[in-house]
C-alpha cells in the first residue's frame, strides 16, 4: 500500500501511514500522537516521571540509554 504523509487536525502532529489504514471503514487509524503512541512535548517519559507524584521520581537517575533521552520515549514504550 501507498504510505502518505498526514497532519492531525487536532494536535498538528505530522506522520506517515498507509492510506488503506486511514480509510478502512470498520476501524480507521487515527493520529499516533493523540493515541499516546509517540513521544511529544506533552506526552513523554520525563514528563510522566515529573507528574507521577513521586511514584516514578527514581527513574531519571537510573536512565542510561546510549542514544535516546527520556523525552524521546513514551511511558508505555517498549524501549
Amino acid at each position: 500500500g501507498h504510505r502518505a504523509r498526514w497532519r492531525c487536525w487536532e494536535c498538528g502532529w505530522s506522520f506517515h501511514i498507509i492510506v488503506a489504514a486511514r480509510t478502512k471503514s470498520d476501524r480507521p487509524s487515527g493520529c499516533p500522537a493523540c493515541a499516546g503512541n509517540v513521544a511529544t512535548e506533552t506526552h513523554n517519559l520525563a514528563l510522566a516521571c515529573a507528574q507521577s507524584g513521586g511514584r516514578l521520581v527514581h527513574l531519571p537517575g537510573e536512565w542510561h540509554h546510549p542514544t535516546k533521552k527520556m523525552e524521546d520515549c513514551t511511558p508505555a514504550s517498549g524501549e
